[in-house]
């Protein structure tokens, strides 16, 4: 019986039938933040109750965190 040998695919960019334009992302350097697991069922972080100065004030208090490195 002949041996079947698995091909390499053949991934050389090739030219995209489609109109948009594909933008290489830079990957921030510090610290970021994800609402992905937020959860609103903990009083000590919930906004629930709370005036627009407190979500405001966390707003904030987030961006000045975004700006600091990993050092």
């Amino acid at each position: 019986m002949p041996s079947k040998k698995i091909k390499k695919a053949d991934i050389r960019r090739q030219q995209s039938l489609s109109s948009i334009k594909r933008l290489d992302v830079k990957i921030p350097q510090g610290v970021s933040f994800s609402f992905r697991y937020y959860q609103d069922d903990k009083d000590k972080f919930s906004i629930s109750g709370r005036d627009a100065k407190y979500l405001a004030s966390l707003l904030r208090r987030m961006r000045d965190l975004s700006q600091l490195n990993a050092q």
